[in-house]
């Protein structure tokens, strides 16, 4: 477009919610500052919250929800949080900014396009789709800079097991799951070659006492609390496995070519994780809010038994993201819906973008 559009976060993360939303929107949002683009953000969420977004957005600060208004929203608005958008919408209407919702089918008839950007989102077939008011699957992966600066490693020649739940761990699943995770280690991860064992605790995870921390770290784990993104990336990059909380962390073990064993956080989407195992992307071991050690044991061992699986896993999540150009993909479509204003909302400071 000739004139720079105006974009409208509003997101909210932390602490019972995980910062999955916070991420991938402020990669968007980093991704449209760079075009010219002028962004604005409007959090509702905690201390860890708000610095996720700073760290991956490059913004300075961030404003309450209170303070978006319809009277001077941007040219586009982009709602990206797990609860009912509907007073959102009917705001919307009262504005002339386009709405926008993101991994979020709920209201396919009301905004005027919906992102849902997961590898989860992949249809029966495996392909992602691209319509109208829908774009949905991996090819619309939002993948931070951070992700797409970490060196690809051959994937058996890695000798690392990752462990994270998300930023939250909402349901505290890792002091459950860890324990099993070590008996199958010690039994068989020397001799498959996974001789090291990350544990991320993510920002917003509650352990008074560091009790977790140090229950870990007895049991032999390298214990990484609040990583930056870049240093998460490189993490997700290094493993060979990964046991990881459901979400938009998929996508990005898939750009490393890692391949994963999900946790879902909620049994709704128990669904979605064995809709993905179908097509041959990763395993699930099951739900956070009642897990089987039975159960997470033997599908652990039959993937670190199963280099082949491993392998192959990996790359048909890789082709599915074809080629990581997510932010980009959708930009130019959100570029084709903003309407020309004459009198765009003030934006935030900015940092400049990194050469």
């Amino acid at each position: 477009m000739s004139v720079a559009t105006s974009i409208d976060f509003v997101v909210a993360g932390g602490a019972g919610l995980g910062l999955g939303h916070v991420m991938r929107s402020a990669a968007l949002a980093l991704a449209a500052a760079r075009r010219g683009h002028r962004v604005r953000a409007f959090l509702d969420g905690d201390r860890a919250a708000v610095n996720a977004w700073l760290a991956a957005s490059g913004a300075y600060r961030v404003l309450p929800w209170k303070a978006w208004e319809p009277a001077v929203a941007g040219a586009l608005t982009c709602l990206d949080h797990p609860g009912d958008k509907t007073v959102w919408l009917d705001r919307l209407d009262r504005s002339r900014s386009v709405s926008i919702v993101m991994d979020d089918l709920r209201h396919l008839d009301r905004a005027r396009l919906t992102i849902c950007p997961q590898l989860h989102h992949l249809d029966e077939s495996g392909a992602s789709r691209s319509g109208e008011r829908l774009l949905a699957g991996p090819r619309h992966a939002l993948l931070g800079e951070h992700h797409r600066h970490v060196p690809r490693i051959p994937l058996l020649t890695r000798d690392r097991l990752l462990l994270s739940l998300g930023g939250a761990d909402p349901h505290h699943a890792t002091p459950s799951i860890a324990p099993v995770l070590e008996r199958v280690l010690l039994r068989w991860g020397r001799v498959q070659g996974l001789l090291h064992w990350d544990a991320v605790l993510g920002p917003a995870f509650h352990d008074p006492g560091d009790r977790v921390y140090g229950a870990l770290v007895d049991a032999g784990w390298r214990v990484h609390r609040a990583l930056e993104p870049a240093e998460m990336a490189e993490r997700m990059a290094a493993a060979r496995l990964a046991v990881m909380g459901f979400g938009t962390s998929l996508g990005e073990l898939a750009w490393h070519g890692t391949p994963h064993l999900s946790v879902t956080h909620q049994a709704s989407d128990d669904a979605q994780a064995a809709h993905l195992e179908r097509l041959g992307i990763g395993r699930h071991l099951g739900c956070a809010t009642r897990l089987d050690p039975d159960r997470i044991a033997r599908i652990f061992r039959q993937a670190l038994l199963d280099p082949a699986w491993q392998t192959t896993s990996a790359a048909i999540a890789f082709d599915a993201l074809e080629g990581g150009l997510g932010c980009e993909r959708i930009l130019d479509r959100l570029e084709v819906l903003a309407p020309d204003l004459h009198a765009l909302p003030r934006p935030l400071p900015t940092r400049s973008p990194t050469p």
